[in-house]
């Protein structure tokens, strides 16, 4: 596959070191309040879709006298088929969480049609996330934001490395938009995107730029306050750090294998679309609503189920049912070709499995083991770390979200294990996977337009 042809960067001196350097701050700062403008939107389109959602099928329930699961099914069904469709017609590559197509785009492989990836990208992930799909919104947002990134760089002329890092700048700021995380913003990228753009100061400080613009963005719709609002747990034991290191070893290769499962769910479903292109969307839409109104903890994002576990008991009976139950949806949502990230399924599956290992080290040692919450948090990272291989952003990014600060050690312990034993077991990063598995499909048929 021939790479794009990149124009060479502007050279600073035409403008002035300071000056350029202002510009492209102002820039990255722009794309940032625009990034979580998009972002904030989209957050809100899918609550008010998930709502109308639920409304339609209660009232197909209630006036029409339809099945529950059957109304919720349709209604799935012709969503995925619509975001789908959208898909297939105007932009193929919004699929999925598009995090490797921002990285193939930095790489000169791809171009990044941000005309089309806005639109498409938006109201597909609206719709998908909106049927209680398993996926979540910080993939499309993170994507978005590079399309935002992109747009700014055509339209001031920012040509070149230059040009990657207002990408970069836009895809720092989506996630931090998502989930009210400045630092795990500008820190994913730093730590994904590291081999795709050159870091330097200018570039490092565009990116906490932007990162800082979403987060205001976001908090003026919804608040200051963490994501996944908690009860702060006591600090564990020194002792309990062996439980810890024990965890993470289990959880990095429940992630190993996570991923060479990923990759097999969505190899199978690329070769039932190459026969029925539109089939397996609308299929796994009809089976989420089924699910959504026989056990609506089982599909969705998993933000509403994972504050949950952390305000009720669980046995483990149920935790260990929920936790196979959206393994199962996570991997055949993901691999649906409708946009969403894997990002917030992933936490939710993190907390279940953590929950399982208290109850499991309650049980063994009654009088070492910290609270099983404890546990069920620093799982959270020790997976993020697992499966993408990027420990620092894991750690940051659940301490960000919950505010938990005391589990900290806890929280470096268990993902340093967990991203440790992946690496030991040869599995590869998520996203690296993704990535080769795009390079290696043939050229697509629609061009490189905008």
């Amino acid at each position: 596959m021939r790479p794009l042809a990149l124009a060479p960067a502007t050279p600073a001196s035409e403008l002035g070191p300071l000056r350029y350097t202002g510009r492209f701050y102002l820039l990255a700062a722009s794309i940032g309040a625009v990034a979580g403008l998009i972002a904030s939107v989209f957050q809100l389109g899918i609550a008010r879709v998930a709502g109308w959602y639920s409304g339609i099928v209660a009232l197909c329930v209630s006036d029409l006298h339809l099945p529950g699961w059957l109304a919720a099914a349709a209604l799935g069904a012709a969503m995925l088929f619509v975001a789908v469709l959208l898909l297939r017609r105007f932009a193929p590559e919004a699929a999925g969480s598009g995090i490797h197509e921002v990285e193939a785009h930095l790489d000169g492989v791809h171009p990044l049609r941000w005309r089309r990836v806005l639109p498409v990208k938006f109201v597909g992930g609206i719709l998908a996330l909106g049927a209680n799909f398993t996926v979540g919104p910080e993939g499309p947002a993170v994507h978005m934001g590079g399309a935002v990134g992109r747009m700014f760089a055509e339209a001031f002329k920012v040509r070149g490395e230059h040009g990657k890092a207002l990408v970069c700048a836009g895809a720092a700021a989506g996630l931090a938009a998502v989930f009210n995380a400045p630092l795990a913003g500008f820190l994913f990228v730093l730590e994904q995107m590291r081999r795709h753009f050159p870091l330097t100061i200018v570039s490092f400080h565009g990116l906490v730029l932007a990162s800082l613009g979403a987060a205001v963005v976001d908090a003026l719709f919804f608040g200051q306050g963490p994501a996944f609002p908690i009860r702060n747990y006591e600090t564990p034991a020194v002792l309990d750090l062996t439980l810890f290191l024990a965890m993470g070893v289990l959880i990095g290769a429940g992630g190993a294998l996570f991923n060479r499962l990923l990759m097999g769910v969505i190899g199978v479903a690329g070769r039932v679309r190459r026969r029925w292109p539109l089939l397996p969307g609308p299929c796994i839409g009809a089976a989420t609503g089924v699910l959504f109104w026989v056990m609506p903890q089982s599909v969705g994002s998993g933000q509403t189920l994972t504050l949950d576990l952390f305000m009720h008991p669980y046995a483990w009976q149920t935790l260990l049912g929920l936790l196979a139950l959206r393994l199962a949806t996570t991997l055949v949502s993901y691999s649906a070709e409708a946009p969403g990230g894997i990002f917030a399924p992933m936490l939710a599956l993190g907390a279940l499995a953590g929950l399982l290992c208290g109850h499991l080290f309650g049980a063994l040692l009654p009088g070492l083991v910290a609270d099983p919450g404890v546990y069920a948090l620093a799982a959270m990272g020790a997976l993020f770390a697992a499966t993408f291989r990027i420990p620092v952003t894991a750690i940051v990014l659940v301490l960000e979200i919950t505010r938990c600060g005391s589990v900290a050690l806890a929280m470096v312990a268990s993902c340093l294990a967990a991203s440790l034993a992946a690496q030991a077991l040869g599995a590869q990063p998520m996203y690296e996977m993704l990535l080769k598995r795009l390079l290696s499909e043939p050229p697509r048929a629609d061009g490189p337009g905008t």
